[in-house]
């Protein structure tokens, strides 16, 4: 409030008139007198969705044919595991509203986009990546939810991230072993080569929830 500026914010429901203060990437909203906290956020870094033309789709969906009729191929099977609990919904990671939204984020810009080639190339993969690398995505709830699976590694998963990270949709209980277990059947079941590389990441911000859940089922 000492060093941000200064706006007029938006009409509350309970408390009237709102000022808005913003510095370097923290919003604060106040009530009219300035003594009373509202809420406060983090400015969200841009993620955008980037366009799939008709051609790139083609391409996508022939890797995923070529993939599902001849696991052999697969070079790489990376699984991620996304904690979606209660507390993911936190705010306090600079640049992201949520824990969560930090986490898609990463996920979308380092682990796809630095990889792939510009999506105006049209183009599958990138100098080091190959439609053969696929990827799996598990949101671990009460239960584990695999949101894609066998998924080449494309600009189309890019924009699924987005859609994720700009759902916020955490809730609840975040239950280990579920997802853990889901992760290496995941892992198990793919019949690719021995040269295959698997890759498991898993993205979590405290405690699992399994003891929890088995007090309260008592």
């Amino acid at each position: 409030m000492k060093y941000g500026i200064k706006t007029p914010g938006y009409q509350h429901r309970k408390h009237g008139s709102t000022w808005k203060y913003e510095f370097a990437d923290v919003v604060y909203i106040t009530d009219s007198t300035s003594t009373v906290e509202i809420t406060s956020y983090a400015l969200e870094l841009p993620l955008y969705k980037v366009n799939i033309t008709p051609l790139m789709e083609e391409k996508i969906m022939e890797a995923k044919r070529r993939i599902s009729s001849n696991p052999s191929i697969v070079t790489s099977n990376t699984v991620i595991i996304v904690d979606m609990s209660a507390s993911m919904g936190n705010a306090d990671i600079n640049g992201h509203r949520t824990r969560s939204a930090g986490v898609y984020y990463t996920i979308a810009e380092n682990f796809i986009a630095n990889r792939l080639y510009p999506p105006e190339v049209a183009k599958l993969g990138g100098d080091n990546l190959s439609f053969t690398d696929i990827v799996t995505l598990i949101e671990m709830r009460a239960d584990a939810i695999v949101v894609f699976k066998y998924e080449p590694i494309s600009w189309k998963i890019f924009n699924l991230l987005v859609d994720l990270r700009d759902l916020k949709d955490t809730r609840n209980h975040g239950n280990y072993f579920n997802s853990f277990q889901k992760a290496f059947g995941i892992i198990q079941d793919l019949k690719c080569s021995n040269k295959c590389a698997h890759c498991l990441f898993f993205f979590s911000d405290g405690r699992p929830s399994d003891t929890a859940t088995t007090r309260t089922r008592k």
